[in-house]
């Protein structure tokens, strides 16, 4: 038995509309709160003036006090007391260095020698805002996650609510301090009590996951709804998805738009790709591929690659748009300079076969391997396919077959029947027909029909499998149902009904 050559085909990026909220890469918590310098009410030790007259500030509320102040600030005079000691003075004076403001030029280093000394004396903006420096590196300051950590911690502990998110940050990834799933839902729910938004979404992320606590779909679901009712766009999203998977909720196709339409409006690109993803199933809507490729566009627009992908795919297909082969060149190769390996992937298929670019067979692999050695099934199948038959590269039956493995391990059906073969046939590897036997009925049971032919053939002969008449009548019929011409005939041939 001789592998056919690979046939060339385009992977869509998603197959109906929840996928692509698996695929987009939505959440990252590593992303800190960053430097945030707010000017603090004023203390009897600080020298400030207040006026209407400059640029206001708001001032920081203090647990105490029901109401917020506008102040500004004479750098001047708050040095006097700053340099007396007063933290807040000293705190303040760092806003007027951070901000170019009250009749000082714009320094991050001096800032950040003045947050020192604030911080020092614990309050607590000041050790915030220190740890954020040296999160970024800036200020002067070395980039140091522990030494950003070890600020975050002290404020977090005075109940700053942005310290407290970027501790729980730190501590699920592993920045500055060990990796924790633990601590971080703990610090992750302290912000969350205090009604921090993005704290409430993250939290909600470990209760789906169950990373550091119970997993919990109705408790992800109420925090999902609480920052959603927060208006937080990755929270609307993520609602509509609970609503559409019926996780901790009701399954409601109508909440779910209603919350990615929430979300999509705000500009989340992951939303508009969901919006448009509907409209082209014609689920809960009317179907129209037009609106869909409008939602798309709204979110390749702001360089979203999975949405970049669509829109390419849309235009291969001609799904709401006039059919386009270098249209749909230019939005995959958008997305594969991303580093997209669905793009990746599908730039190399259309530089293999030509289609709205000149063909290269060079050219194809080299983005074949762009997304293969990213671990995309696809693309490992195809670059397999190049070195199995010496396309694009010296023929190499060894590497083909590693990379066919590489995809047939993640599930990849058609490698899965191409490494059987390879194995009955001793090619890039040493011949073992119970290994071939073992992956021939590996894609067998994903109704790959030439898989299911070749694996009645095998028991009809007892070659890696015990030989047995009524497994093979059993494989060629499950193979004749799934179009197998060659099993309907071998079928016919001992007068067996195909029905």
């Amino acid at each position: 038995m001789t592998a056919p050559r690979l046939p060339h085909s385009f992977s869509s990026r998603v197959t109906n509309a929840l996928d692509i909220s698996a695929v987009s890469g939505r959440i990252n918590n590593k992303l800190l709160h960053p430097f945030a310098m707010k000017l603090i009410r004023p203390s009897a030790h600080a020298l400030l003036i207040l006026s209407a007259v400059c640029t206001p500030l708001l001032a920081e509320e203090e647990e105490d006090s029901p109401t917020r102040i506008v102040v500004t600030l004479d750098a001047d005079e708050l040095r006097a007391a700053a340099e007396q000691g007063d933290p807040v003075s000293q705190y303040n004076l760092a806003v007027c260095y951070a901000m170019g403001q009250g009749g000082v030029e714009a320094s991050l280093e001096e800032a950040a020698q003045w947050l020192r000394r604030a911080a020092e004396q614990g309050q607590r903006m000041a050790q915030y805002n220190l740890g954020a420096l040296y999160a970024e590196g800036s200020g002067g300051l070395p980039q140091s996650d522990e030494e950003a950590a070890r600020w975050y911690r002290l404020a977090a502990e005075q109940n700053v609510v942005e310290a407290q998110y970027n501790m729980g940050v730190c501590c699920e990834a592993g920045r500055g301090v060990p990796a924790s799933p633990e601590e971080a839902a703990k610090w992750f729910a302290r912000a969350a009590a205090q009604g921090d938004a993005q704290s409430r979404f993250s939290l909600a992320r470990c209760y789906a996951e169950g990373r550091g606590v119970p997993a919990s779909p109705e408790k992800a679901a109420e925090l999902y709804r609480l920052a959603a009712e927060q208006n937080l766009a990755e929270a609307q999203c993520a609602l509509g998805d609970c609503y559409a998977a019926g996780l901790g909720v009701e399954t409601s196709l109508d909440q779910a738009l209603l919350w990615y339409r929430k979300a999509a409006d705000q500009g989340n690109p992951v939303a508009q790709c969901v919006i448009g993803s509907y409209y082209l199933a014609g689920e809960g809507q009317p179907a129209s591929p037009q609106q869909a490729v409008a939602w798309y566009r709204k979110a390749a627009d702001q360089n979203f690659a999975a949405a970049q992908v669509l829109m390419g795919d849309c235009y291969i297909q001609g799904l709401g748009v006039e059919a386009s082969a270098e249209q749909a060149v230019l939005w995959y190769r958008k997305a594969a300079e991303q580093g997209d390996p669905v793009a990746q992937y599908n730039l190399g298929v259309c530089t293999e076969t030509g289609r709205g670019l000149p063909a290269s067979q060079q050219e194809a692999v080299a983005w074949y391997r762009k997304a293969a050695d990213q671990g995309f099934a696809d693309a490992q199948h195809a670059l397999a396919a190049c070195y199995l038959e010496g396309r694009g590269v010296p023929a190499s039956p060894e590497e083909g077959v590693r990379l066919l493995r590489a995809a047939a391990e993640q599930g990849y059906a058609e490698s899965q029947y191409i490494l059987s073969l390879c194995y009955l046939e001793g090619r890039g590897l040493k011949a073992s027909p119970k290994e071939a036997a073992d992956w021939m009925l590996k894609a067998a049971e994903q109704n790959h029909p030439g898989a299911q032919f070749t694996l009645a053939i095998l028991y009809a002969r007892g070659e890696g499998v015990p030989q047995s008449e009524s497994r093979c009548l059993l494989w060629l019929r499950r193979a004749a149902a799934n179009g197998s011409d060659d099993a309907r005939a071998l079928l016919r041939r001992h007068g067996i009904s195909t029905d």
